[in-house]
């Protein structure tokens, strides 16, 4: 029972960060796509979102996933205040190693540097705000408690 009650709470906390970077993902797209364009820094055509979803949404999704895990963000009960902190040094970490791939491989083609940009900015706010929601929905099903043993005396 206890294995399962982790696995349901990384299961979870997995599912809403792949959310929220998705969500930052499309956010960043249509801002890229309906506001910029009229700018004329931004006239040329963005790449479409079917190329950048089918070339770097997963491989991004897993980069991100493999540093916050390394951040062990999947297994810390820290507070809200520390855990926003460790997933903007993530979050940032993670969107800089996809910055560098995309120049190093010269993908230019398949995604939009001002997309990516967008996303990091708009991931910093949407990934705690997930978070937080993610962690009130395992609280309210009991399925974040942790049984201690307080022992002593008054």
């Amino acid at each position: 029972m206890r294995v399962a009650k982790k696995l349901l709470c990384l299961g979870l906390l997995l599912s809403s960060d792949i959310l929220a970077f998705f969500v930052s993902y499309m956010a960043a797209f249509f801002l890229r796509d309906k506001v910029l364009s009229g700018l004329p820094a931004f006239s040329l055509p963005v790449v479409p979102l079917d190329i950048q979803l089918a070339s770097g949404f997963l491989k991004g999704a897993v980069i991100l996933i493999m540093i916050l895990a390394f951040e062990r963000l999947y297994i810390r009960r820290v507070s809200f205040w520390e855990e926003t902190k460790l997933l903007i040094k993530g979050i940032t970490l993670s969107f800089i190693l996809i910055m560098t791939i995309v120049f190093l491989f010269r993908s230019y083609t398949q995604f939009s540097r001002t997309v990516i940009v967008l996303a990091w900015i708009i991931s910093l706010v949407v990934f705690p705000l997930s978070r937080f929601l993610a962690k009130k929905l395992l609280i309210r099903t009991g399925l974040w408690r942790k049984n201690i043993l307080i022992l002593g005396t008054g």
